[in-house]
């Protein structure tokens, strides 16, 4: 089930590895040019998030892609359960290490450190519960993939709220996820006027649902 995933993740391991050699080098940079690299005047948040060690020079990309695959895997069991909140104090399983360095980096230089870790966090597994779901489209397992539906569905309207997916995202992934959700056709158009309601959005569903063969 997960085979489409793993061929995924060398693609994804080369475009991350990149961006954190790249965020390694401006924060070497501007330890270079203050003159240090961390000073007395840093917030506890920015100390926090960036206290953990890293070694890049140790990574191993077999290593690495198990770490990816586990984490993928985990999303799996993160169902019925709301946004993480901050401060986030450990890595979530369903985050890889690799996934939290580089959220941790690039989260250390929001204005808020902590808040912007934790909406990164959220996003990355509503990411990848997507792509979970995806794949069970294409298998049997019926009451799994309802599951990670309504799980998607619950979590749309903050990811929206949070700037994570535009408003049109939403819209297409409600319906896609109900046209395989809700098998009656009645009940599947009230159900996206109510899921469109909570993304702010207002629209005549008879004709949306009849593209999807309502």
């Amino acid at each position: 089930m997960f085979y489409n995933y793993k061929n995924k993740v060398s693609v994804f391991l080369i475009t991350i590895l990149i961006f954190l050699c790249y965020l390694v080098y401006l924060e070497n940079s501007r330890g270079d040019v203050d003159g240090t690299k961390e000073d007395n005047n840093g917030t506890e948040a920015e100390r926090t998030l960036n206290s953990a060690p890293f070694d890049i020079d140790k990574l191993s990309e077999s290593v690495v892609r198990e770490q990816q695959v586990k984490a993928f895997n985990a999303t799996s069991l993160q169902l019925g359960v709301g946004d993480i909140e901050s401060p986030v104090s450990y890595r979530p399983e369903f985050i890889s290490p690799l996934e939290w360095e580089v959220l941790r980096r690039v989260s250390g230089n929001e204005e808020d450190p902590e808040k912007s870790l934790a909406n990164y966090i959220n996003h990355v597994r509503f990411a990848k519960q997507e792509e979970l779901w995806e794949q069970l489209v294409e298998t049997n397992e019926v009451g799994r993939r309802h599951s990670m539906a309504e799980q998607l569905l619950a979590n749309i309207p903050s990811r929206v709220k949070n700037n994570n997916i535009s408003v049109h995202h939403a819209q297409r992934l409600q319906m896609k996820l109900l046209s395989d959700l809700v098998e009656d056709p009645e009940k599947r158009r009230s159900r996206i006027s109510e899921e469109a309601d909570k993304i702010g959005v207002i629209f005549r569903v008879e004709k949306i649902v009849s593209v999807l063969g309502g």
